[in-house]
């Protein structure tokens, strides 16, 4: 994704500015009044090339999570047929003994 940045800034001075030197060929300056002004700005615009092979790497995670989502949902499948099974079985059983216990009282 190409990104751009924009910069501007502007600045003033004014005051009054003092100067003695260190030879007597030139004379001192005081209490002169200074002024000065400046006004820069750029732009900067970047676009990655080259992003060191990250996108490879994200669409490898990404299809072993879905590998891992699939697996998740077949075992949540199997979890729900086996539960389901083991209900009928307990029913079936349960029947079962039903049906024995009255047999057993009718031969008594």
């Amino acid at each position: 994704m190409p990104k751009i940045n924009i910069n501007a800034a502007a600045g003033a001075n004014k005051g009054e500015s003092s100067l003695e030197f260190a030879t007597d060929d030139f004379p001192s300056i005081n209490d002169v009044e200074s002024e000065s002004s400046n006004i820069n700005s750029g732009v900067e615009v970047q676009y990655n090339i080259f992003n060191g092979l990250a996108s490879i790497y994200a669409y490898q995670n990404n299809k072993k999570l879905n590998e891992l989502q699939t697996l998740e949902t077949k075992i949540e499948i199997e979890n729900v047929i086996l539960k389901l099974s083991k209900e009928f079985y307990d029913v079936f059983i349960f029947r079962n003994k039903r049906y024995t216990s009255r047999a057993n009282i009718n031969f008594l």
